[in-house]
């Protein structure tokens, strides 16, 4: 069985959109990630809820944008290469 993960901003700074899986789901994948992948997606998601303007949908200038984007495809990069089997993380740059 392959465990989909979702990998996104959502505004409650939770970078990875599993809250819907059954609570023992997320926690046994999030316990075979290395702590230091899931740190940085963590400290991701909240530098955007500072640079991403919600009501304009824009950030402060494209350059932050671009940072952004580029530190979003790093982790998910990290994220892959480290995934336990069975887990597959999801890429979803909505913004």
């Amino acid at each position: 069985m392959t465990i989909i993960v979702p990998f996104t901003f959502d505004y409650a700074s939770e970078p990875f959109g599993d809250r819907l899986e059954a609570p023992e789901v997320s926690e046994q994948w999030r316990a075979a990630m290395q702590p230091e992948v899931l740190e940085r997606a963590h400290a991701w998601a909240e530098s955007m809820l500072v640079q991403f303007d919600e009501t304009t949908g824009l950030f402060g200038s494209e350059e932050t944008r671009a940072a952004s984007d580029r530190e979003y495809v790093a982790i998910l990069a990290e994220l892959i290469e480290h995934a336990p089997p069975g887990i597959e993380f999801r890429p979803d740059m909505w913004w």
